[in-house]
């Protein structure tokens, strides 16, 4: 079970190198800063005029994307080309004023592309709009933005599934509530209580339609001229321009209760949402996973840019978060409020059934390491995982083979259920898994099951820091950390509570500490016996 470490003289990526010497920190600290200085300079600027803001939030994703980080990594080896980054962010990097200039030039082609893309789906969204008025509700109206099917349920009926709207039913909605979601009908059929609309825009009159698109029409000439002039940020949020016109027109009663955005790595937020909410809604940001990392210094960080929040409400994924986050939030006119919520189920595929296990069985939870050719990233997993010393992914697998090693000792069924079907993920480790599958070592799931309904079917989980399954505190099942990397010594800010095993032996004598395993296999082989005999 054990993996062959490689040669030190082995060739090692560039990424890798920057990651293991800390350096890649220093990309998380620029982000940081200059999100927080843009956002704190359009929030004292704004007079109730809320784009700039939205600006300032949504360039999250842009400045942070896969080519700045292999940029930020070749700049320290002193090749500063590459980056797409507007100019006060490029020479906040200290660069000359060449590839600074080619960094904006690239990024103001960035921003000309996507906005145009984004306006004509805006146009799309306007013409398919909600085409009848909104009908009285008993509770409230909720339209949940940005989820796929799996978030919601099967049948009328489906109340034992994990799902998203069974939370929201359960634990935030009022009795007789109406949800709104723009999920096929042909994946999940309309309830009494569940509709499917387009989109999230509100009922508009249709020659007024007409006259948003012409108006958004001479609007986005007007934007791309500005942006030829080096004045971009109008048409970067010409899409969310073209949607506030649609709010403004509405009538206060096509305006749904609460618009939910479930969380997508920014805390971007519409500037239409702001016009709904002065007509009575709320904007809610929902955290359907725990977000942490597992930062070296053992604190918990705020790497979701909570400073530059300005939602209504951040539903936390569970009550354990609320303080931490509450910590993080920027305190401004606009701070969201964090109600303390238990743990968020959010997808889940009932007719998915969940195999009865032979004997004791633990569920592993793992982070697939991703392909560098095709995705890197700049958070604290690549400080925590990479070293000169061992190939890409290697503690991604020792992470499975040191579990499946104790699970064989103490007679445990390991079973694993993938977070998604990810094709980036590295072969080396999908090897590994199809591997010890053929093996009979380990069971591999369906990933559409909800991890919560597992984990209540086994003796114990095993999950890598931090990822959101350790922080399922109201379960049964004993729940551990398994540092597999030997960094924290047991103790992280970021575990709230759960335990973090820094070893095998640690891992060894737990199992073994939850005993009962051998005469639970014993009694499950005597019942299947007796089965037999029955026949």
């Amino acid at each position: 079970m054990t993996e062959t470490i490689v040669s030190k003289n082995a060739s090692v990526s560039a990424f890798r190198r920057v990651a293991q010497s800390g350096r890649l920190a220093n990309f998380r600290d620029f982000l940081t800063d200059f999100m927080g200085s843009q956002f704190r300079a359009a929030l004292a600027e704004c007079n109730g005029d809320m784009y700039a803001v939205g600006v300032a939030q949504r360039l999250r994703s842009l400045i942070g994307s896969t080519a700045n980080v292999r940029a930020f990594v070749k700049l320290q080896s002193g090749n500063p080309f590459g980056f797409i980054l507007p100019f006060q962010a490029a020479r906040s990097l200290e660069l000359s004023l060449f590839p600074v200039t080619i960094a904006s030039f690239r990024f103001g082609l960035l921003v000309t592309k996507l906005s145009i893309i984004r306006f004509i789906k805006a146009l799309v969204f306007v013409l398919v709009a909600r085409s009848r008025p909104i009908l009285e509700q008993k509770g409230q109206s909720v339209c949940l933005i940005g989820i796929g099917g799996s978030a919601l349920n099967i049948g009328q009926n489906d109340t034992a599934s994990h799902t998203l709207e069974n939370w929201l039913r359960n634990y935030y909605l009022t009795e007789g509530s109406t949800i709104f979601h723009s999920v096929s009908v042909g994946l999940r059929p309309d309830t009494v209580d569940r509709f499917f609309v387009p989109n999230f825009l509100p009922f508009v009159s249709r020659h007024m339609r007409i006259w948003i698109i012409v108006k958004a029409v001479f609007r986005c000439l007007a934007c791309l001229f500005a942006c030829f002039l080096g004045q971009w940020r109008k048409l970067f949020m010409l899409d969310d321009w073209v949607f506030s016109e649609m709010f403004r027109y509405a009538d206060g009663g096509q305006i749904y209760d609460r618009y939910i955005f479930s969380f997508q790595g920014d805390q971007y937020r519409p500037n239409w949402s702001y016009i709904a909410e002065k007509k009575g809604a709320l904007a809610v940001q929902l955290n359907y996973s725990a977000n942490t990392v597992p930062s070296l210094d053992q604190e918990y960080w705020d790497r979701d840019g909570l400073d530059t929040a300005t939602w209504n409400e951040i539903i936390p994924f569970s009550a354990e978060f609320a303080p931490f986050i509450i910590s993080k939030l920027g305190k401004h006119r606009f701070t969201p409020r964090v109600p303390k919520m238990p743990a968020v189920h959010y997808s889940d595929n009932s007719e998915v059934e969940i195999p009865d296990f032979e004997k004791p069985t633990i569920a592993l939870f793992d982070v697939a390491p991703l392909d560098e050719r095709l995705h890197v990233g700049f958070l604290d997993f690549h400080d925590y995982l990479e070293t000169l010393e061992n190939s890409p992914g290697f503690f991604n697998r020792k992470f499975i083979t040191d579990v499946i090693a104790v699970a064989k000792k103490h007679e445990v069924k390991v079973v694993i259920k993938p977070k998604r079907a990810d094709p980036r993920v590295q072969k080396s480790y999908t090897d590994l898994l199809e591997k010890l599958e053929e093996d009979d070592e380990i069971s591999i799931l369906h990933p559409d099951i909800a991890p919560s309904r597992l984990i209540a079917k086994c003796a114990a989980a095993i999950v890598m820091p931090f990822s959101t399954i350790g922080y399922f505190s109201e379960k049964e099942t004993q729940i551990r950390f398994y540092d597999v990397v030997g960094k924290f010594d047991g103790q992280h800010e970021a575990a709230m509570g759960t335990k973090i095993m820094s070893s095998y032996k640690e891992l060894d004598e737990w199992l073994a500490s939850l005993g009962g395993f051998k005469s639970l296999h014993d009694s499950a082989s005597a019942s299947k016996a007796d089965e037999k005999c029955a026949e």
